[in-house]
């Protein structure tokens, strides 16, 4: 698998100098199947469910790329009609080969720039393919661990990215591939991201990158997560 890594990578930095201004935009769907939802006997119940489903489809994010830096996050109104929230507001700005989120506690108001390095995910890319919005994607999945306040454990990220668009980003953390992410889905999960449309832009967009002073890495994330939470919410029980 090293080895249709390495061909996709020698593939994207020579396609990489026709690169152009992109926009990217997601949806997010949930995979609730119709013998679920006619399963629920209340109507009521029914109904709230189908319309909070309709409403996350109308929900989009943008991955903008140019050059080689980019920035992916939620954008139109932050709140759906009902005060509905949507299911990610994350915001990750690439540059310089790494990767930063842009992460706010609410409840203190603090703010980090969390910096990972574009290579932090270990990804196992397969030769199972298919076609994606009129392009060739291929499989690809990795094993995150995690040891925080919500405890001890792991769960699998999986991707379809397309190696025609050579940039090493996608939604939310799915980055690291050699080549843009169109879908993302953690194992298991209801809900995953799936790309709408690619646009390809005549003029380069403003990229409106927050002044970025200080970073802080991905363990001392997790201590000043676990913080909050502790805060909150009491001792971590281990």
């Amino acid at each position: 698998m090293k080895k249709i890594f390495l061909v996709f990578l020698f593939l994207g930095s020579f396609s990489y100098t026709y690169a152009q201004n992109y926009r990217f935009v997601y949806t997010t769907l949930a995979s609730m199947s119709e013998t679920e939802l006619m399963n629920i006997k209340d109507p009521n119940v029914k109904k709230r469910i189908e319309e909070r489903l309709n409403r996350i489809k109308d929900l989009e994010y943008e991955l903008l790329i140019v050059g080689n830096k980019a920035r992916y996050n939620f954008y139109g109104k932050l709140l759906a009609p009902e005060g509905y929230r949507p299911p990610s507001n994350r915001k990750f700005y690439y540059f310089d080969n790494k990767v930063v989120e842009d992460v706010t506690f609410k409840r203190d108001s603090k703010r980090f720039f969390v910096e990972y390095p574009i290579d932090f995910f270990k990804w196992t890319i397969t030769k199972k393919s298919a076609e994606i919005n009129g392009y060739t994607c291929y499989y690809a999945f990795c094993e995150v661990k995690y040891d925080d306040y919500r405890g001890i454990g792991t769960y699998i990220m999986e991707a379809w990215f397309c190696p025609d668009f050579p940039m090493q980003c996608g939604p939310d953390e799915y980055f690291g591939l050699p080549g843009v992410v169109f879908i993302a889905k953690q194992q298991g999960a209801r809900f995953k991201t799936v790309l709408k449309r690619i646009e390809f832009l005549d003029t380069a967009p403003d990229l409106n990158f927050p002044k970025i002073e200080k970073t802080i890495n991905s363990d001392q994330y997790t201590d000043e997560f676990n913080k909050m939470m502790e805060k909150d919410f009491g001792p971590r029980r281990l």
